[in-house]
């Protein structure tokens, strides 16, 4: 019944790291998942990671602690910024706010890093550099 919303969590990438972790397994060198088993049992993980990408039909997110940054592939706002500390229900997107333009270029770095790291030839479309 708890809910951790301080941790990135990726029920796709960490499932079998977390499974192999229980069966007291090594997980295959090649996945990219952490296992979520100290979460799940309460405990604070030695390291975790700071952000997270998502992909999805019609584009890719990369999530950080603080922000969520959407590429979707066309629209007349196809790139968005989100803060979810002070909006959290979605609404104001920072991504053309001079404010906001080094979270901007840093969460575009992170996303073109994880398209290259995974071989996304699909997520090439969404990398703005």
């Amino acid at each position: 019944g708890a809910v951790d919303d301080k941790h990135l969590v990726s029920n796709g990438l960490d499932l079998i790291p977390t499974l192999c972790d229980y069966a007291g397994i090594e997980p295959p060198k090649d996945l990219l998942g952490t296992s979520v088993r100290a979460l799940a049992e309460g405990r604070e993980p030695e390291t975790w990671r700071n952000r997270l990408a998502v992909e999805s039909e019609f584009g890719r997110m990369m999530r950080s602690n603080r922000y969520k940054y959407n590429v979707y592939q066309s629209g007349k706002h196809r790139e968005q910024l989100i803060d979810l500390q002070t909006d959290p229900g979605d609404m104001n997107n920072l991504a053309d706010d001079p404010a906001h333009k080094d979270v901007l270029e840093q969460h575009r770095k992170w996303l073109c890093q994880w398209v290259d790291k995974t071989s996304d030839e699909i997520g090439k479309q969404y990398v703005i550099r």
